[in-house]
């Protein structure tokens, strides 16, 4: 196939929504690199190894076309817009690929495997270096911005909705065992984790729990799963928690 100078791709302006042909390419290459084997991309690598990138380190009028300067420059993505996806759960605009291959990967043997194997390193380095805890967590508190993220919001609503006026939001200020717990009654020794399954292994939650017993504190966690799915049990499992009584 040769591609020439004016030439227009068949594909131009075509979604997978839209056109049956793009939708069956797209399926192919998701499968394509689901089944790709381990040796393959080893070769990938080694085939990308050194090569150079014409365009890097060099300003995009240097060598982008002037239909595309034209077309960057009327892009919606402008200093102060803001995503169509902003603040919505990835599983309201993912596609259902994207969805399942998630999913997988988060119930993965390989992932619980991978999570927990970091986790232990960086708590057993943690624990042997005290100035790499504390960088750790100066590193940690500069990168959160020390502000809730969506999923926290939504669950710091719960928490105010089931124990008013009981626990705060942990902006970084409050360090427990090397670790920075999500909200803290501080009267009655009690913290509430979020857990992503994207960032932690199913096997964290006996040991984060186990963790903070020792330091004195009974921690509740929950996972982001759980708290998209049915709020009303998790208010009933954060009242439990704290009061040990149905709501």
């Amino acid at each position: 196939m040769t591609f020439k100078k004016d030439s227009v791709p068949w594909n131009k302006g075509l979604t997978a929504e839209t056109d049956e042909r793009v939708f069956r390419g797209t399926r192919a290459v998701i499968k394509a690199n689901k089944n790709r084997s381990k040796q393959h991309q080893t070769n990938i690598n080694h085939a990308l190894k050194g090569r150079k990138v014409h365009n890097k380190g060099r300003p995009w009028e240097e060598w982008m076309s002037e239909s595309g300067q034209q077309n960057s420059s009327q892009s919606q993505f402008k200093p102060d817009h803001a995503p169509w996806n902003k603040g919505l759960p990835w599983e309201q605009w993912m596609p259902p690929e994207g969805i399942e291959n998630q999913r997988e990967w988060c119930t993965s043997k390989r992932a619980r495997k991978h999570l927990l194997e970091n986790s232990l390193k960086v708590s057993q380095r943690r624990e042997e270096d005290p100035e790499f805890a504390t960088r750790l967590i100066r590193n940690w508190q500069v990168a959160i911005h020390q502000t809730p993220n969506k999923a926290e919001e939504w669950l710091g609503r719960l928490i105010e909705l089931a124990c008013p006026g009981m626990y705060v939001y942990n902006m970084g200020d409050f360090i427990l065992g090397g670790k920075v717990p999500d909200f803290v009654n501080y009267e009655d020794k009690r913290v509430i984790e979020l857990f992503g399954e994207l960032f932690h292994a199913k096997e964290e939650e006996q040991i984060r729990t186990e963790w903070f017993e020792k330091l004195g504190y009974k921690t509740l966690i929950i996972w982001y799963n759980e708290l998209i799915s049915d709020q009303k049990a998790v208010a009933h499992k954060i009242y439990n928690f704290e009061h040990g009584v149905e709501l």
